[in-house]
């Protein structure tokens, strides 16, 4: 057989990124679950993709999230067009759960394949080019964010493939080189736009270290910024408005998720990363500011919370030891010098600085895109990446290495992220319910961020709403006060929700007008209390009436006119002063959700 491959030319190392691939993720392609788990962003995923098949079919205007932010409406586009060229059909094929788990498993393949590639450009063995793949295929953070089904970290491959393109470009140069520089940058930038920006620091970095190939670098740069005009442009046309994601408002802070504005009075800001129990939930005094943090012993933060933990470090400290990856080690150093990483090392010695302090955080923070889309923490990739191909190039012609850096791998992500590498949770559509649902609904309990319930994900109710064809308040991303809160503050009220009797206190801070017209409420009874659900199902009974009832969910008919709520005092609210808070660059409720 090796006879057979190497007279062909057949390189079968991409056979196993794919088999391994496919392991890791075989628990979530089972009937009935979802990838990741039940607070994460695989309902955003599913949501996206649904709405860009209500465009093609001509069900609403492309551009246009046509469901969300009820009774304003939204402009809305992908962030990732490319993954929808794939996730669209897929999900229409395979049903949208597995259609995201395709999705997953493709980038999960190019995670390894990309690096491999890379590494091989760069000079490494097979086995050296092998034991990169390898090192990013099985790194902790890419697991990490699948978890939580965020996949454009794992779009790592992609930056791989078009580092690779602008490393051959400079090598030789020519048309055809700059055009497959384009064609890369294009899809990396249609996938994951932070990784976009990540390629040109790192550029700019290699530039700097090369000024004879000024013209290359020259051509390289207006290859890709084409690329990225083109693919970024119908984001920044739609979305650049006061209502869109990239609008005035929201990079000043001037939008809020309303649960936090209403708890801001009498509890201060609540964090966005904080993990509710259900036990927590059914306890008088829910969990606020003084109970939220635990602290981490000093040895996680380098083994858990840097790039692929040890085996990234080992990597590192190989590639500086030898010369072929010593360049390759230097881009790695140099950007966790100037970003997170450096300041994790300084907690080490006591010095606590906020993570938007770093050099290259700070730099982030006046680019448009990665300082208003999600969580630029996820930097790290930035020396993940070359770390992991230095370590490759040390570890060429030297099999010992190779094993020994791919042990620490695996080690390190089974220790860190059992007892599932990818985990799933089960979901099982109530078709019957969903359709008994007619024209504007409220969607309760709210996957309003930080939660009126945390089992409800942010982005849940945008996907339900996308199933059952209805409009509802939730927006997407922008995080505005919800035309729905007053309906959600007296449900939480009735069911005993915690977050919602603290939301009551300092709801005086805020200006509410009477409920819009909404004419039917979802009600997702198993995210609620036992007891909290038995109240509020007794309660809608004796006020409204019933439409459909599922086994998790149950859908009502809201009254002309809505409810009442007296006990919220609506008329004494006073107006909020405008915000001066501006999101957060590394995490927390503005700044994206970030996984632990």
């Amino acid at each position: 057989m090796r006879r057979y491959l190497e007279k062909h030319s057949i390189d079968p190392t991409p056979g196993l990124f794919a088999a391994l691939a496919c392991g890791l993720l075989a628990g979530t392609w089972r009937s009935g679950v979802v990838l990741g788990t039940p607070g994460g962003e695989a309902w955003g995923r599913m949501f996206v993709a649904a709405q860009v098949r209500r465009w093609l079919t001509g069900e609403a205007t492309a551009g246009r999230a046509d469901l969300l932010a009820f009774p304003e409406g939204m402009p809305f586009w992908p962030v990732d067009p490319v993954v929808q060229v794939f996730q669209v059909p897929l999900g229409a094929w395979l049903g949208e759960p597995r259609g995201l788990v395709a999705v997953a498993a493709g980038l999960l393949f190019l995670a390894g394949v990309g690096p491999y590639a890379l590494a091989r450009t760069a000079g490494a063995s097979r086995l050296g080019a092998l034991a990169t793949g390898l090192l990013v295929q099985l790194s902790t953070p890419i697991h990490r964010n699948l978890r939580e089904g965020i996949l454009e970290v794992a779009a790592v491959g992609l930056l791989a493939l078009a580092a690779r393109a602008c490393l051959l470009a400079l090598k030789t140069p020519g048309w055809r080189r700059l055009l497959s520089v384009g064609l890369f940058v294009a899809l990396l930038a249609g996938t994951s736009p932070y990784y976009a920006v990540y390629l040109a620091l790192g550029c700019a970095f290699a530039a700097l270290c090369t000024p004879g190939r000024w013209r290359r670098w020259l051509g390289i740069t207006l290859a890709g910024a084409l690329a990225c005009t083109l693919v970024a442009g119908p984001l920044v046309v739609l979305e650049g408005g006061e209502d869109g994601r990239l609008g005035s408002e929201w990079r000043s802070g001037g939008f809020h998720p309303a649960p936090s504005v209403l708890l801001q009075a009498e509890v201060g800001e609540v964090d966005g990363d904080v993990s509710l129990s259900a036990a927590s939930l059914a306890s008088p005094d829910p969990p606020g500011p003084k109970t939220m943090g635990v602290r981490t012993r000093p040895f996680e933060h380098l083994v858990h919370r840097l790039p692929g933990g040890m085996a990234i470090l080992l990597a590192l400290a190989l590639g500086l030891g030898v010369s072929s990856g010593r360049s390759w080690a230097l881009l790695s150093a140099a950007f966790f010098v100037t970003g997170p990483g450096l300041l994790l090392l300084l907690r080490l010695l006591g010095i606590h600085i906020p993570l938007e302090q770093a050099p290259l955080g700070r730099l982030l923070d006046a680019v448009p895109l990665t300082s208003v889309l999600g969580n630029p923490s996820r930097l790290v990739v930035t020396f993940l990446l070359p770390a992991a191909v230095a370590g490759g190039l040390a570890a060429s012609r030297r099999w010992p290495w190779v094993v020994l850096l791919v042990g620490v791998a695996v080690a390190d992500l089974t220790i860190t992220l059992k007892p599932a590498i990818v985990p799933s949770f089960p979901y099982l559509e109530e078709p019957a319910v969903l359709a008994a649902l007619h024209g504007p609904t409220v969607v309760f309990p709210s996957g309003d961020r930080p939660c009126w319930n945390p089992e409800v994900g942010p982005k849940e109710p945008a996907y339900l709403a996308s199933r059952a064809g209805v409009p509802i308040a939730t927006d997407y991303g922008r995080g505005r006060p919800p035309a729905d809160l007053p309906v959600q503050v007296g449900l939480s009220r009735i069911s005993g929700v915690p977050i919602g009797e603290h939301a009551l206190k300092g709801a005086r801070t805020l200006e509410l007008g009477p409920p819009a017209p909404f004419r039917c409420l979802l009600v997702l009874e198993d995210r609620l209390p036992p007891a909290g659900r038995e109240r509020l199902l007794a309660w809608l009974a004796a006020h409204s009436d019933l439409l459909a009832r599922g086994d998790r969910s149950s859908a009502w008919r809201i009254p002309e006119g809505g409810w009442t709520f007296p006990a919220l005092r609506m008329e004494e609210w006073q107006p909020v002063k405008p915000s001066t808070h501006r999101p957060r660059l590394w995490g927390g409720p503005e700044g994206g959700r970030e996984p632990a």
